[in-house]
Order: structure tokens, then sequence, then C-alpha cells
């Protein structure tokens, strides 16, 4: 791909756009879910773009461009917006 990537930005995931691994305060935070107990291993910015330009994620409730956090457990893993994320952490 054409885009530069900031130096301090360690890319996670080779996903479109990959996810962050670094530059957030929720970043490593334990969050209860279902049941179960996971880590918050990563984000997309609102800022951040595909290959195609587009918004990394867009907001169910607003249409927006929106944060999106990952969370890895031990059985399986699971993406949260921000407002869902906020009403997990632990």
């Amino acid at each position: 791909s054409g885009r530069k990537r900031k130096a301090e930005e360690v890319v996670v995931d080779e996903g479109d756009p990959p996810w962050r691994n670094s530059g957030h305060k929720y970043l490593s935070r334990q969050i209860q879910w279902s049941g179960a107990t996971g880590t918050v291993t990563g984000w997309i910015s609102e800022t951040d773009v595909d290959s195609n330009g587009e918004p990394g994620f867009v907001c169910s409730e607003t249409g927006k461009p929106a944060r999106l956090f990952h969370a890895v457990f031990d059985e399986f893993e699971q993406d949260f917006e921000e407002f869902e994320l906020e009403e997990c952490l632990v």
C-alpha cells in the first residue's frame, strides 16, 4: 500500500485498516462480556481509512466514522463499539 505509517505505530493485524496496538487508554484493559473475561488488544481510530479510502469503521447508531475496539477472550475474539466497551470495562 502507498500509505505511510507513523514510526511508533506497530501493526497487530494486517487488516484493512490494521488494528492499532498503541495510543489509547483502553488497550490492555480487562473486560467482562457474556460471562467471559477478555483483554482489549487493538483499536481502529475514527480517522482510519481502508485501502479504498472508506472509514475503517462506521457506528451502527450514528452512521458516522467511529472507534472500534478488538478484545481477545480464551475461547473467542470480539469487536466492540466504544460505548459497548465502556459498559464492559472491569
